[in-house]
């Protein structure tokens, strides 16, 4: 009985943690795409609007990916070609190969916001590039959250520090990187919106 209600609860955590994560990603995501507006001095690349725009598009679609299009709330068939290949039976793609975009997203989340951050202090060439191309920054202070989702790869260690959770450890990695992209997103749109309206700063 105990653990039943134990894996309701688990399940309902779960549930919210996918809803949180996707609103977070698709929220972020907007917020790129209305940035790209604002972009800055008339001087500025017009490459300088495909880093946000691309980044936004790929956080809605993630977000959508999170909630199976809507499928639990509209209970909508999955077609037969995702279903013979996804081992949920979920109307989405990345169930398909749950550790590729794990590692996927690992990866994004060491590079972009963790090592990328660090790389623009230490070189100005980096941070020339970066800024030239207007491409979205994260702060340094997001860096141990990076380090932090990273390590939740390691079922090992999370074993080590939890016991051996009934939940999916992915779960909180993917919550985690939805608010640093809403993080983000909120601080991006913020400067691009000010230096739209102070171009001479």
């Amino acid at each position: 009985m105990e653990l039943t209600v134990y894996r309701i609860a688990l399940t309902a955590f779960a549930v919210v943690l996918h809803t949180g994560t996707a609103l977070c990603l698709l929220a972020a995501g907007a917020l790129f795409i209305a940035a790209v507006k604002h972009s800055g001095n008339p001087s500025d690349l017009k490459a300088a609007r495909w880093p946000a725009l691309l980044l936004g598009l790929a956080l809605i679609l993630g977000a959508g990916e999170e909630l199976s299009w809507g499928q639990h709330w509209f209970g909508f068939e999955t077609p037969k070609l995702i279903k013979n290949i996804n081992p949920r039976g979920e109307l989405n793609l990345h169930n398909i190969d749950t550790a590729l975009v794990n590692h996927l997203m690992v990866f994004f989340l060491f590079f972009y916001v963790g090592l990328l951050p660090i790389l623009t202090r230490i070189f100005v060439e980096i941070r020339y590039i970066v800024k030239r191309l207007a491409i979205p920054l994260c702060p340094l202070q997001f860096v141990p959250f990076a380090f932090t989702g990273c390590a939740l790869i390691d079922y090992n260690l999370i074993k080590t520090v939890w016991g051996n959770p009934l939940w999916n450890h992915t779960e909180p990695r993917e919550t985690l990187f939805g608010m640093i992209m809403l993080d983000l997103a909120i601080l991006f749109y913020t400067a691009r919106k000010k230096q739209r309206s102070s171009p001479m700063l």
